[in-house]
């Protein structure tokens, strides 16, 4: 593609996904209508001042509107709803430059990891999707009962590659992407907005998809021809069955059995570091209730009872409270353990930089960082 249609086509995509109009962009630069009209048609191709001042209004770096960004195919998207086309396109646009970064620094250094979850996935045949939770979690050198404290650094060691990406929107959670593509990858949005456990159960749901719907991804299809609902609720109880399995599961609950319905439920959703609806939904599987939204209902009443405030769709309480974190146990569960770092992309970028294989002004275009932050990283490597 030619370098001034690259633009072009960059800078169109970068304003819709900053839900800008061209005359919104005119306003943002002091310039008339017809003259972003003209750029975007290719009429009028901008000096590099005005190239900046677009970049400023965008709230990208300059040389990301002259990328040349691959076609992801091989892509299954995590969402409550579909997304805009605008930010979809957007976030797989990110995604691609991303990947493409990994698997560069990957190729540069000759260090990749094999995927450990290929061979389980070639048998194939699950009973069910615990079955395959359960698998996968022996694969890894998890037991029956162990709760996982860091998803993002298992599915790296796994061979798995973890992109974060801050999307301001809470309807995106995550996309995973196949083998064909340069994956197994997954595409988490970080976005402060969106739980940790949301974070998490994603991770993990995506995960379910590459174990569980591999032909998917070596088709090819188009985002939103395969996002079935049968294979949703697969890829739910996989996700579930992964981060508590039931062994771990009953253990917990029946070692707090004293506490309160409530507070019993919120007290194994810290142990596993999942939502309280995973607890609930566990609950609800091995009960005589034939209406999980009756159950959930219950809950949230008998919750705000306790707590004087209602829990919205989306809420998930902290596991920080003391009225069902305090107990006597030896897991620190006050202080969450789970964070999500691209600490492995950052290893690898840092060993790339010190190898002297790739220079500091491109480490900060890898990252996406100024030079001024760039020096600041380099210079806290030192301790």
């Amino acid at each position: 593609m030619e370098p001034n249609q690259q633009f072009i086509q960059n800078l169109i995509r970068s304003r819709k996904a900053k839900g800008l109009s061209q005359k919104n962009l005119a306003d943002a630069l002091g310039c008339a209508l017809s003259f972003i009209q003209r750029i975007e048609r290719g009429k009028t191709v901008p000096d590099m001042e005005v190239i900046f001042a677009i970049a400023k209004a965008l709230d990208v770096m300059s040389y990301e509107l002259f990328q040349e960004i691959r076609e992801l195919r091989s892509v299954r998207f995590r969402s409550y709803k579909k997304i805009n086309p605008a930010l979809r396109e957007t976030i797989l646009a990110h995604a691609a430059v991303d990947l493409d970064s990994f698997l560069f620094l990957e190729d540069l250094l000759e260090d990749k990891i094999q995927f450990r979850l290929a061979n389980i996935i070639k048998r194939g045949h699950f009973q069910s999707p615990a079955e395959a939770a359960r698998q996968c979690r022996k694969e890894l050198g998890l037991n029956l009962t162990e709760p996982i404290y860091d998803i993002c650094g298992l599915m790296e060691k796994s061979g798995v590659k973890v992109i974060p990406l801050s999307i301001p929107s809470d309807d995106f959670f995550a996309l995973s992407i196949g083998p064909t593509d340069g994956g197994p990858a997954v595409v988490l949005n970080v976005w402060e907005k969106i739980t940790l456990e949301r974070q998490i159960f994603s991770l993990a749901h995506e995960l379910g998809h590459l174990v569980l719907h591999p032909d998917d991804y070596v088709q090819g299809l188009p985002e939103g021809t395969k996002d079935d609902k049968k294979q949703e609720k697969e890829a739910n109880s996989f996700a579930g069955h992964f981060l508590m399995p039931n062994d771990g599961f009953f253990q917990e609950w029946k070692k707090y059995h004293g506490m309160s319905f409530v507070n019993n439920v919120l007290k194994v959703k810290c142990v596993f570091h999942v939502s309280y609806q995973t607890v609930l939904y566990r609950l609800y599987e091995n009960s005589k209730f034939k209406n999980f939204s009756a159950f959930r209902v219950r809950f949230m009443t008998d919750f705000e009872t306790i707590y004087g405030y209602k829990l919205g769709h989306k809420d998930d309480p902290p596991c920080h409270s003391p009225e069902y974190c305090n107990v006597q146990t030896p897991e620190p569960f006050e202080s969450p353990r789970i964070n999500f770092f691209d600490g492995r992309f950052k290893l690898l970028l840092r060993k790339a930089l010190s190898q002297g294989k790739i220079s500091i002004s491109r480490a900060a275009e890898i990252l996406r960082f100024s030079m001024e932050k760039m020096r600041d990283l380099v210079f806290s490597w030192r301790y």
